[in-house]
């Protein structure tokens, strides 16, 4: 009897939680904050719940979804975030974490609603993160026939939990639109399918696409992702971007296919693709699409090994006088390869604009593009002029950069104190300098982030003695001529590693000391000088100086007598500056003028020059 109790009530149970049942009929609702009433919902083991029309919006705070569950939402319904309820930095109107085989559909004119004061520093701390839906690490989710509204982050955002890419996720019908950061955000997925989708004016932070691909680490996954049908219109950003520099060679093959898509009126480019130096293996594809209205390029993309990119029958009204497509691999190459396609195109754009702008690091360029049947306002292109042109510049060229063997240096002769010139040479991310230290001699080190917004000005140092151990660091929020000063313990060199996210000036009056170049000098939002040294012997050396696409600097090579012998201005691509010495059998101090620079720009020393610089002339070290 017992087992027969069992089996009816397993039995009614089983038919409980496969009824579909109403949130506000079963749960209850609140016009002020309904949160716990849907979440009872969610809770509940229900197979189908309802959120249903009561005539209010339902106000929320942020809802977890759980597995084996189908949510359908009423005609008419809003969902709307509440005003004060979205204070951690990830808050999201629906977290999915891990679960599986979960459906989210709404009916007719169903809209959820983020729109909140996410930007205004005064109410809520900074974030790009409060998404309308974060789905991380799930399985068969299915989202259709929903209008998502304005967030402070992503309409969607897809990554992966435990390092468990999501999968098979489904997203159909949905209206995206005004969005904090980006419409779609994919950061590890494997199998992707999205149908009858816009994604519309994002505005607010970067990189504010209708679509980004951006994974954040080599075990994230873009497998199987295809996008078809969808309008990607309006946005602040790219309407499409793939940017895949954190993949590597160990992880798996991409492949990603836009089908019968429209991308328009983008305030940048409207299609991007930018690699690593040391790609996946992959494929990017474009078919039967429409590509209008953007503000810069048309169609930005690069070159990478075993990871072809083709666009197949496009139609392009290019409108705006930048060239209608970029080639842009500012990277360090060795060799530049891989190959690209495209066939049966057709372009109208200004007759003032330019087929082709390339910015390639200079490398052998192995890399090959394919034209076919390509037509711009009527005239065939076969080939890209400028790539072609490099090819023939760089094929014969190894450009081998400057090393420093630190043992090799030594502080210069004793000199009277000389005082490092008032100017602002800018740093970000990392940067060391190396100091000659010697036995209970003071150093002190100035930090200083002026002019950099609070949020940005946090920074970092590292101080490491000549056994390389560390002896002193520090995380500073904000740095305002910070003094940071220590007393080594032995003669030998001391490194002061720096990090920072935006700009950062590193001063010292120490008599012994220079800049490590590395393999590149970076620089950021510069105006002054900077002195290296041509060794004795060295006769004939080289230099090259380049900008991030668009960000452009000016600057000059000036001689030891001062005599300007090369000047550059508002140039972003690589320029080699070229010289010779004025007298190779003793060492030479050189000067390096930036004029001014609107961002980031690298520097390379190529051999035989030392890859160390200093912005006083008398305290560089130099050679032995």
């Amino acid at each position: 009897m017992k087992q027969i109790i069992a089996a009816i009530l397993l039995a009614t149970g089983f038919i409980l939680s496969a009824a579909p049942v109403k949130v506000s009929k079963s749960f209850g609702f609140d016009k002020t904050n309904a949160t716990k009433y849907i979440q009872a919902a969610l809770d509940s083991g229900n197979n189908e719940i309802i959120i249903d029309y009561t005539g209010s919006d339902w106000i929320v705070d942020p809802l977890t979804l759980r597995s084996n569950q189908t949510v359908r939402i009423e005609d008419n319904v809003v969902i709307r975030a509440r005003k004060d309820g979205f204070h951690k930095v990830t808050d999201s109107v629906f977290f999915a974490t891990g679960i599986s085989n979960v459906n989210i559909i709404g009916g007719k004119n169903v809209v959820i609603i983020n729109e909140n004061d996410y930007f205004n520093n005064k109410v809520y701390s900074q974030s790009e993160h409060r998404h309308t839906f974060r789905i991380a690490g799930c399985k068969n989710i299915t989202i259709k026939n929903l209008r998502l509204q304005g967030s402070g982050g992503d309409g969607i955002y897809v990554r992966d939990h435990k390092k468990i890419a999501s999968r098979n996720i489904t997203l159909e019908n949905l209206f995206v639109t005004r969005h904090g950061r980006q419409g779609l955000s994919l950061i590890s997925v494997n199998g992707l399918y999205v149908r009858n989708c816009t994604f519309e004016k994002t505005c607010g932070v970067s990189p504010l696409s209708g679509v980004d691909f951006e994974p954040n680490h080599p075990h994230n996954e873009l497998v199987d992702c295809v996008i078809e049908n969808c309008i990607f219109d309006a946005n602040d950003g790219y309407a499409a971007v793939h940017f895949l520099g954190h993949l590597n060679n160990t992880s798996k093959p991409v492949s990603i296919s836009y089908k019968n898509c429209t991308f328009s009126g983008s305030r940048s480019g409207n299609i991007g693709i930018s690699r690593s130096v040391n790609p996946p293996k992959g494929k990017i594809s474009f078919e039967n699409c429409t590509v209008s209205g953007a503000k810069k390029n048309s169609i930005t993309f690069d070159f990478a090994k075993d990871f072809p990119v083709i666009f197949n029958n496009i139609k392009i009204e290019h409108t705006s006088k930048a060239p209608v497509f970029s080639i842009s691999m500012p990277k360090i190459y060795k060799t530049i390869s891989g190959y690209a396609e495209f066939r049966n195109i057709r372009v109208t754009a200004p007759e003032d604009s330019p087929d082709f702008d390339v910015f390639l690091y200079p490398a052998p360029v192995k890399a090959e593009l394919s034209l076919k049947n390509v037509s711009i306002n009527g005239r065939a292109v076969k080939s890209c002029e400028e790539l072609e042109r490099l090819r023939k510049v760089h094929n014969n060229y190894a450009l081998d950069a400057a090393t420093c063997d630190i043992n090799s240096l030594k502080s210069p002769e004793s000199v009277a104190s000389v005082k490092t010139p008032k100017q602002s040479i800018g740093f970000r991310n990392f940067r060391t300098l190396l100091l000659d230290g010697r036995k209970g001699e003071e150093i002190t080190v100035v930090l200083d982030t002026k002019g950099v917004a609070r949020r940005q000005g946090a920074c970092s140092y590292t101080i490491t003695d000549p056994r390389g151990k560390v002896i002193k660091k520090q995380d500073l929020t904000n740095a305002k001529n910070q003094k940071i000063t220590f007393t080594p313990k032995y003669d030998g060199w001391y490194k002061f590693t720096t990090r920072s996210r935006s700009k950062l000036t590193v001063k010292t009056d120490h008599r012994g000391h220079g800049f490590l170049m590395d393999k590149r000098f970076q620089l950021f939002r510069s105006k002054g000088s900077i002195y290296f040294e041509v060794p004795a012997g060295v006769k004939d050396f080289q230099f090259i100086i380049w900008g991030d696409p668009g960000e452009t600097v000016s600057a000059s090579l000036i001689d030891p007598s001062g005599k300007v012998v090369i000047k550059k201005q508002r140039f972003d691509k690589p320029e080699f500056f070229a010289a010779r010495s004025r007298n190779s059998k003793k060492s030479e101090i050189w000067q390096i003028k930036i004029a001014k620079s609107s961002d980031d720009f690298s520097i390379i020393f190529t051999k035989p020059l030392n890859g160390i610089i200093a912005e006083n002339p008398a305290l560089l070290l130099r050679s032995r």
